[in-house]
């Protein structure tokens, strides 16, 4: 633990805990999907523009991480390695079942836009500040053990979450997934749902994107028909003129997908 912290500070003293992530996406990637019951699997907590190497650590004072069990017991995790492209955790996996890991924020972003550029902090804390966001986000990556199980339909109660319908776990090319947006504790209809494969890089030079809008229950529907992993995630942005720390408040809800 007195390494993992020495880490931490060596990190933010680079200025690498304090990039503005806030921009960039993230992903909880494990080291296999279908680990053997009464193993560790070792989980990469990163995030990028590139998909789905490691790219850059998140500020990860700001976030918690939980494994939810096949059974609904959820525990937290604590990370084991902090490096410049990701904050490694080693997850147990004690029996068969469908397993959740999953990372929210504890500790929501400041971000504010001057003539200079953006810097953190909120308007208070940054003079000349034009416009400011808050940036709270939650990402969740499922695996099963085994025998797939059920208890991938519990909410985790975070502000914005993506609920898958089905087992993603049992995912294949050429099937679709039904995922459902909630925020604050409700179904959040009519917001744009995107899923980006592995690979992508927005230049139209490798694969293509998906979108999707929420229908009136907030599910948004997608099928697979490439193989590989997936990044789905949604935000959703409101407008707060007058409050004391943001002009705006800006969500976002990330899940992690393996197509077989």
């Amino acid at each position: 633990m007195k390494r993992l912290f020495t880490s931490l500070a060596l990190l933010c003293l680079l200025g690498l805990v304090a990039l503005p992530a806030w921009g960039h996406d993230y992903w909880l990637m494990p080291h296999g999907f279908t680990p053997a019951p009464g193993s560790l699997l070792e989980v990469d907590f990163t995030c990028g523009h590139k998909y789905f190497p490691n790219q850059s650590i998140p500020d990860i004072t700001r976030f918690r991480v939980f494994l939810t069990t096949p059974e609904g017991r959820r525990l937290a995790l604590a990370y084991q390695k902090a490096r410049e492209s990701e904050a490694r955790l080693l997850v147990p996996v004690p029996r068969p079942g469908t397993y959740l890991i999953s990372a929210v924020t504890v500790q929501p972003e400041f971000w504010s836009r001057t003539e200079k550029g953006y810097r953190p902090g909120g308007r208070a804390a940054v003079p000349g500040a034009l416009e400011t966001g808050k940036y709270v986000k939650s990402t969740k990556t499922f695996f099963t053990a085994g025998k797939p199980s059920q208890g991938f339909q519990r909410l985790q109660g975070y502000e914005i979450e993506l609920l898958p319908l089905e087992n993603p776990t049992t995912l294949r090319a050429g099937q679709a997934l039904p995922v459902q947006v909630w925020f604050r504790g409700k179904p959040l209809p009519g917001v744009e749902v995107f899923a980006i494969p592995e690979g992508f890089k927005g230049d139209g030079s490798g694969p293509a994107s998906l979108k999707a809008k929420a229908d009136a229950k907030g599910v948004a529907r997608f099928s697979f028909e490439r193989p590989g992993t997936w990044l789905v995630f949604t935000r959703h942005e409101i407008d707060t003129p007058g409050a004391p720390l943001a002009d705006r408040e800006n969500y976002r809800a990330y899940l992690l997908l393996s197509v077989q």
